[in-house]
């Protein structure tokens, strides 16, 4: 008590949708492929595509909304646009310089896990499924 109250560190675990890694693993490989994301994330992202995609992770090229010209550049030629949801806001506000870029777009969608949902439950003495959920 004479150091202050105690507290608990909380650890949250975001899995990868199933439908994304459907959808990832149904790229065609030869499929030219970009990555828009956030800087702390362009490792996981890039693991991500090699994981579950068929697709060379050495010939995607990776993105941060850091290089926006580049970005809107390589998107004119690419077929695929895999982004992270905290680039989503950035890359609709792009739209107007993407009209050229025919390229489909695929979020590299996650969730938070069960795991993580029954501790913030508990954390937080919430008995009701629709605060998480």
């Amino acid at each position: 008590p004479r150091y202050g109250p105690a507290h608990e560190v909380l650890t949250i675990v975001a899995e990868l949708l199933p439908s994304t890694i459907e959808a990832l693993s149904s790229i065609p490989p030869d499929t030219r492929a970009i990555v828009l994301t956030e800087e702390p994330y362009v490792y996981s992202s890039l693991n991500l595509v090699a994981l579950y995609s068929p697709l060379d992770p050495t010939t995607v090229e990776l993105f941060t909304v850091a290089a926006k010209e580049r970005f809107v550049e390589a998107a004119k030629s690419a077929e695929l646009i895999l982004y992270t949801f905290g680039v989503a806001s950035a890359l609709e506000a792009m739209e107007p310089e993407l009209r050229d870029s025919r390229a489909r777009r695929l979020e590299l969608a996650f969730d938070i896990g069960q795991d993580s949902i029954a501790k913030l439950r508990n954390v937080f003495g919430v008995n009701g499924s629709d605060v998480f959920d």
